[in-house]
């Protein structure tokens, strides 16, 4: 077995794919702090992605390298939920979803594990993450990471 590999990203790099629907987002040295009301106008909690770019290897001491874990951590109050995770392989010429998850994650300090299928990783990795907001939703991403095994 090869040697084991964690890289993370921290909270404070965090992208929302909608900064638009944001209430106030506010970045701090650990991580970013992140608020999103309920949607009057459709009458429905609203919700947005937040997506994490891994740094990802492709090679380790000339080893080829498989992915095997992802994390999520941080807190979200009881007015926000997290639904919905998405793990990608790869961008937008070749894309491989290899985690999909439903969750319902709500008023907790959280850190989530996933596992991932044993697999060679060639390309990117992207964690994204779907929050629902009621008014006075609450979520602070701390960070995200993969853990990687060299592949002898």
């Amino acid at each position: 077995m090869g040697d084991r590999f964690d890289y993370w990203i921290s909270g404070v790099n965090v992208q929302v794919q909608n900064p638009s629907a944001v209430h106030q987002m506010m970045r701090y040295t650990w991580g970013t702090d992140i608020s999103q009301d309920y949607n009057k106008k459709e009458n429905k909690r609203s919700e947005n992605w937040f997506h994490f770019a891994i740094p990802t290897p492709t090679m380790l001491d000339g080893d080829k390298v498989d992915y095997k874990h992802a994390y999520i951590q941080g807190f979200i109050n009881d007015h926000a939920y997290i639904k919905r995770v998405v793990i990608s392989h790869g961008g937008a010429n070749k894309y491989k979803r290899i985690f999909e998850g439903n969750y319902n994650i709500t008023g907790k300090d959280f850190k989530q594990d996933f596992d991932l299928p044993d697999e060679r990783c060639t390309r990117s990795i992207t964690i994204s993450v779907r929050v629902e907001f009621e008014d006075g939703g609450r979520v602070v991403f701390g960070g995200a990471g993969v853990h990687f095994m060299e592949h002898y």
